[in-house]
């Protein structure tokens, strides 16, 4: 679900694009220690890699982590996206990326009923109740699902979102600086329902489906019902904790953690535990250990 910046960036139009294509775009994941792009030709369920790239932010995979101020990682992140942009050809200049974290809410609201023009001029009025946020300063996307009646009165449920302003100009910036010119600024766990029925073809009526993003910083997750997304949450149990678990289980440093959780990752089958029990491998363990128990508290996470 893009969110609709038109309104105070006119060289922008609205969002999403009409017949933007893979081959026409580029994704452009921006986190909180790396930055990944990727490039896909084909359409839905035919699509195919053309390049993609992994850089590391700050001092991650190095010999120790170096803290970046917001400013120092912001001109680090635009200068790999136009390295990237320079490095040859063929090499798309609408950019399409996604944004996430405490500025951004998703909520299911229910609306007056009203037609989508409707709706388009009068949706600052209609969100205001429920954005905790100032609402001069947010973006708004919103997708109606159905029609309903409350008290008597013909409603719709609407799926809500809002992000602050500086979090989206933000990221146009960098991706502007870098060369790019913004296409589509979703949110991430919407851009994960997108990649799931694009190339899985979506999740049955009669099923339900959890994704789940584990990052660096935060965890994306929701839970599709019927063709509809119920639960979008954010949590900051994600890739870091394993790594500050596995160092307070192991003592060691953080690059030793970061090394330790790429080499072993988690012991799955029940004959990987069984050979590093064998061969006495403590720390294929201790790693697997540490990793099923941020996994359980991701768990828990998802259940509230």
């Amino acid at each position: 679900m893009a969110l609709d910046i038109s309104e105070l960036l006119d060289k922008l139009p609205p969002l999403p694009i009409p017949g933007i294509r893979s081959a026409d775009s580029i994704g452009i994941d921006i986190g909180t220690s790396s930055v990944k792009i990727v490039q896909l030709k084909g359409g839905p369920g035919k699509y195919h890699l053309v390049r993609y790239s992994v850089s590391a932010v700050g001092g991650q995979g190095g010999e120790e982590k170096v803290e970046l101020s917001p400013e120092e990682k912001k001109a680090q992140t635009t200068s790999i996206l136009k390295n990237y942009r320079g490095s040859g050809k063929g090499i798309p200049k609408n950019a399409v990326s996604s944004v996430s974290g405490n500025s951004v809410i998703v909520r299911h609201v229910k609306f007056s009923k009203l037609t989508r023009k409707e709706l388009s001029k009068t949706i600052k009025a209609e969100a205001e109740p429920y954005i905790p946020f100032n609402i001069e300063e947010v973006f708004i996307g919103y997708h109606p699902l159905k029609d309903i009646v409350e008290d008597g009165k013909p409603k719709m449920e609407t799926v809500l979102v809002a992000a602050k302003q500086d979090l989206v100009l933000q990221r146009i910036e960098i991706l502007e600086g870098a060369g790019f010119k913004p296409a589509v600024i979703d949110v991430d766990a919407f851009a994960l329902e997108s990649v799931y029925e694009s190339t899985l073809g979506g999740v049955p009526p009669e099923e339900t489906a959890l994704i789940a993003n584990i990052g660096s910083s935060q965890t994306n997750f929701m839970i599709i019902e019927k063709g509809v997304s119920m639960v979008v949450k954010d949590s900051p149990v994600a890739g870091a904790s394993i790594t500050k678990t596995i160092m307070k289980n192991l003592g060691v440093d953080l690059p030793t953690a970061e090394k330790l959780k790429t080499a072993h990752g988690l012991l799955v089958t029940a004959q990987e535990k069984e050979d590093a029990l064998g061969q006495g491998n403590k720390e294929a363990i201790g790693v697997s250990n540490s990793i099923a128990s941020v996994a359980k508290s991701i768990t828990i996470e998802i259940k509230k």
